[in-house]
């Protein structure tokens, strides 16, 4: 049952994880987005647990790109080196993210978790668009090995398998390189730019080697190509019909042409042709020009002299170390028949790197994160605006600070022994009967008789208070009126009953052990902020100067409460009370009203005090005080509820 109103109470969580990394979170209407400096979230509601995972790790994600993302750099118009740059960027906010928080590393994991076992994520296969290839290979490769989501394994091994079919095998090597510099060697995200442009430069230089080594020896195949031959055999068991003069190569070649070709005495063999039509040349050195190698094992340069131009023109020799077939971009194969970009069973790169930078957003699987923003729409149940408001300190003003202080410390003193007595009288020691010990109670002997033997006594002992609790002032403009006690006597200004009260409060509280007090004031500087006064944890002498408050501005109570609630999550304590001191008039008494019930929902209990007014309409406890010294009698009231656990 915890559970579940801890699930119903998302704006508040989402609220406490935001205020934990220092960013602004509104709450409501039906979809995800981020605009750079406030995260928006749906209004959830409900129970579904896949539902959190996915929006904390949303959450968690896009607080590390505004903490450390440049949103000013330009991608230009090429959709790949956007995308491409992005992924390598979400692993290394993440990994940033995890050195402060690292309960984010296994927040975002299980988000991914979830994606891969509903099939949302999967795998990449050869016949893919190569833009999508690589950059599904990048995204699995990084998340696996340095973020340590191992979900990806198996989806990273089958999407290496179509990285290797359809890139130049010096392409994956290379990229496997540049991708170990990930996180190490990348500091903002202009790194993780130009290490984007430097793996699409990579490609296309592996690319113009692939086909330089293929115009140059057409008959070896790609260096990508899976099927390589091994040492010692024919590169293709086939090519023995289209090379038989090729004597130095091939085992089944005539050995009558092979003398010839080998004869020192004649610098070209007797002129006759192979059984393809191509004639036989030998170099001076008694080389096979055939082989097309050189005694270095290099290319040969083709000879300008050849009996027969192939393409049959006027004895001029076609370029074989360039793209001599302007129509496919790869040089024919020698034999007369089809190149090798056409086989099938070779993998043909050319083009490759065009089609990478020519990729559109619509030809690459969406990013991962805008489909977890896809997973978090809902129909909209509430069109709530309320956003989380970041706590700052106001200005510090210590001589008017320590003044406030002296003046309650009277009868701060007197608050915290009424206090102290109620805690005392609760955790008095008292006797426990049982079947054993070391200590008779009289007055027990007469149960002997009938067989009970609990007559000896054990003192019990009863734990301090064990509650965080959180104060709220507010000072906007209509604190600045005077308060009227109930015989219709002027007592001073709201704001300045509501400092008195909170100090006092602070100074009692603060005495009795297994209390954790903050203090916040409502509103900020600006509107869109509340002031920090005293943070749970710390005490309240170093920071009286931040009590000489003024009023101003509006009364956004319920963006107030909730800054509070979320700092009473983020609190170790059990019991958690959230109390406002208030003039009882909001901004937005619906927000407030919803604010305070989701408060309810996930075990924290919310008080008002009403400064010369009744606010029992917004809270469901409250009391009203008309000056300072009514407040330690009305505490009473409320003491054993607040501080005495059940």
């Amino acid at each position: 049952m915890k559970d579940r109103t801890l699930q119903r109470a998302f704006p508040i969580v989402a609220a406490a994880i935001g205020q934990r990394f220092g960013i602004k979170v509104r709450v409501g209407g039906d979809e995800a987005f981020t605009n750079g400096e406030v995260i928006q979230l749906p209004g959830y509601d409900g129970d579904d647990p896949d539902y959190k995972d996915f929006a904390w790790g949303l959450l968690a994600h896009e607080s590390f790109h505004i903490r450390y993302s440049d949103f000013s750099l330009d991608f230009g118009d090429r959709a790949i080196r956007r995308r491409l740059c992005n992924v390598i960027e979400d692993v290394r906010i993440e990994f940033e993210g995890a050195k402060e928080y690292p309960g984010t590393k296994l927040t975002i994991r299980k988000a991914f978790e979830n994606m891969i076992a509903k099939g949302v994520i999967q795998s990449k296969r050869k016949d893919d668009h190569p833009g999508d290839i690589l950059l599904g290979y990048v995204l699995k490769s990084l998340r696996n090995r340095v973020l340590g989501q191992s979900a990806f394994k198996p989806l990273l091994d089958e999407t290496e398998k179509a990285l290797e079919a359809a890139f130049p095998k010096g392409a994956v090597i290379r990229l496997k390189g540049l991708l170990s510099e990930v996180p190490d060697e990348l500091t903002c995200e202009q790194d993780c730019l130009s290490l984007t442009d430097r793996i699409l430069d990579m490609i296309e230089e592996e690319e113009r080697k692939e086909s330089e080594q293929k115009a140059n020896n057409p008959n070896s195949p790609p260096s990508g190509q899976d099927n390589q031959s091994q040492p010692g055999e024919s590169d293709h068991d086939d090519s023995q019909s289209c090379q038989s003069g090729n004597a130095n190569e091939n085992q089944g070649s005539d050995p009558e042409q092979d003398s010839q070709a080998s004869s020192p005495s004649t610098g070209k063999d007797d002129g006759e042709n192979d059984d393809e039509g191509m004639p036989n040349q030998a170099n001076s050195d008694g080389n096979d020009a055939g082989s097309g190698m050189d005694d270095g094992g290099k290319p040969a340069k083709p000879s300008s002299q050849t009996p027969e131009s192939p393409s049959g023109s006027d004895g001029e020799s076609q370029p074989t170390g360039d793209f001599a077939n302007s129509g496919s971009g790869i040089p024919s194969n020698g034999c007369g028949g089809q190149d090798d970009g056409d086989d099938p069973q070779i993998p043909n790169f050319n083009g490759l790197i065009q089609k990478i930078l020519n990729t559109t957003d619509d030809e690459l699987e969406p990013d991962v994160f805008d489909t977890v923003k896809d997973l978090l729409k809902i129909d909209a149940s509430q069109e709530s605006t309320i956003c989380l408001p970041n706590g700052e300190e106001p200005k510090r003003h210590d001589a008017l600070g320590v003044a406030l202080y002296q003046r309650v410390q009277g009868e701060s003193g007197k608050i915290r022994a009424a206090l102290q007595g109620i805690v005392q009288s609760h955790r008095r020691n008292r006797p426990v009967l049982k079947r054993s010990g070391s200590r008779i109670e009289a007055r027990q002997l007469h149960k002997l008789p009938t067989g009970d033997t609990r007559v000896f006594g054990r003192m019990a002992h009863k734990p301090n208070p064990n509650t965080a609790m959180h104060l709220v002032i507010d000072c906007s403009s209509s604190m600045n009126c005077d308060a009227i006690d109930s015989s219709g006597r002027n007592v001073g200004k709201r704001l300045s009953l509501a400092i008195d009260a909170a100090m006092a409060l602070s100074m009692a509280f603060e005495g009795i052990p297994g209390v954790n007090l903050g203090i916040t004031a409502f509103p900020g500087s600006d509107g869109q902020s509340v002031y920090s006064l005293l943070r749970h944890g710390q005490r309240i002498r170093p920071n009286v100067g931040y009590f000489a408050l003024v009023p101003h501005g509006s009364t956004p109570m319920a963006e107030a409460i909730w800054f509070a609630a979320a700092s009473l999550l983020m609190c170790r304590e059990p019991r958690k009370v959230v109390m406002v001191l208030t003039d009882g008039d909001p901004d937005s008494r619906l927000s407030a009203l919803d604010i305070l019930e989701r408060c309810q929902r996930s075990g924290i209990e919310a008080v008002g005090i009403g400064l010369g007014i009744d606010v029992s309409h917004l809270f469901p406890k409250s009391i009203r005080i008309d000056n300072i010294s009514q407040l330690r009698t009305q505490l009473f009231a409320l003491a054993e509820d607040l501080l005495i656990t059940a």
